[in-house]
């Protein structure tokens, strides 16, 4: 386990010291964008490693691709960062171009662009897509994922932020965040069954994406836009393959509309081969459901997706929760705080 010293991040504190009425949403994605600059600075004099964990949450969660599953902790984390041996003598830094932020101001995300520095000099580019959360008061970042990609030119220009109409107080309520959890949750499970499988796709990406969206894609740069990320999915999805996914884990705002899951993508044959193979399972992070509250109909929608797309890398989106029958589980009781996460068990199918 490698020491990790708490970075101090000035802005928001000061700003967190103000009443509600003072503070605006820009305000607080300004605090949060701040916040991962800072770490970037702070982590461009050190080592990989060291400067990824200066970032994380107790409760981290990266993907863990070899092993089909995630590392979770602090811990887990650092030493599947130090499985490539070169880490600990490489250098990353990262450039945000977007934030977005809960109505809360508890949750918020970020994503950019990477530069990996190899010990011989050699460079790698990529990206990345982060969610944070409040721990202790300051921001640190719960679910990271970060890709290559390929090199190219590439605009560091800052996006506008995705903001909530007004700030609220965070509720400490855990049979309200219990139905917020399971709202998300479920709203992924009817993307993936409206994806069927695979051969509709992108018109789902395109139907449940936000307008601002954003996905890793496959080139240089982001793919933006909900109908340009639709169209790109569907036309790199194999159509001998049969792809779904479910959340095992989901994590949201007190305010419900900031919130990420975390589970399983299922990638299946259609036709069987002359050599089986098993179905591949990979790790599913979907970053930064957005759900518009505040203005009718709620909605649920991908603003960032981390997840190449094809085949093997395609993720889902959010839309219009309905009222859920599957159950959380170990997530709360009446009159205790809400916690910060809570499993989610698969609702089962009705019988058509």
């Amino acid at each position: 386990m490698i020491p990790v010293r708490r970075l101090s991040v000035s802005l928001p504190l000061v700003l967190l010291a103000g009443s509600l009425s003072q503070r605006t949403p820009a305000d607080a994605a300004r605090e949060l964008i701040a916040a991962d600059r800072a770490f970037a600075a702070e982590g461009a004099k050190g080592d990989l490693v060291t400067s990824l964990a200066r970032t994380f949450a107790r409760d981290i969660v990266l993907p863990d691709r070899a092993n089909s599953g995630f590392a979770r902790g602090r811990d887990a984390a650092v030493a599947l960062l130090r499985r490539d041996t070169l880490a600990a003598r490489s250098r990353l830094t990262w450039t945000p171009i977007r934030a977005g932020v809960s109505a809360d101001a508890m949750h918020g995300f970020t994503y950019g662009y990477t530069t990996l520095t190899r010990p011989d000099g050699s460079v790698v580019p990529g990206k990345y897509v982060a969610y944070w959360e409040r721990e202790e008061g300051a921001w640190r970042i719960s679910v990271y994922r970060r890709v290559g990609r390929p090199a190219g030119d590439v605009s560091l220009d800052v996006r506008p932020a995705a903001l909530p109409p007004r700030l609220v107080a965070p509720v400490r309520d855990a049979p309200s965040h219990t139905r917020l959890v399971e709202e998300l949750a479920e709203a992924e499970r009817a993307f993936s069954r409206e994806a069927s499988g695979g051969p509709t796709i992108g018109a789902a990406f395109a139907k449940y994406g936000d307008p601002t969206a954003a996905n890793v894609g496959n080139g240089a740069p982001f793919t933006f836009g909900a109908d340009s990320i639709g169209a790109a999915v569907q036309a790199t999805t194999d159509a001998g393959s049969r792809i779904t996914w479910a959340p095992d884990e989901t994590r949201v705002a007190s305010s419900g509309d900031v919130g990420v899951t975390i589970g399983i993508i299922l990638i299946e044959p259609r036709a069987p081969a002359a050599t089986p193979a098993p179905p591949l399972r990979l790790p599913l992070l979907h970053h930064l459901a957005s759900r518009r509250r505040h203005a009718p109909p709620a909605l649920h929608r991908r603003v960032a997706e981390s997840h190449r797309r094809g085949t093997a890398r395609a993720g889902p989106a959010f839309r219009m929760p309905r009222p859920m029958s599957s159950r959380t589980i170990g997530c709360g009781r009446p009159n205790e705080p809400a916690p910060r996460s809570c499993p989610t068990t698969p609702r089962r199918r009705a019988r058509r």
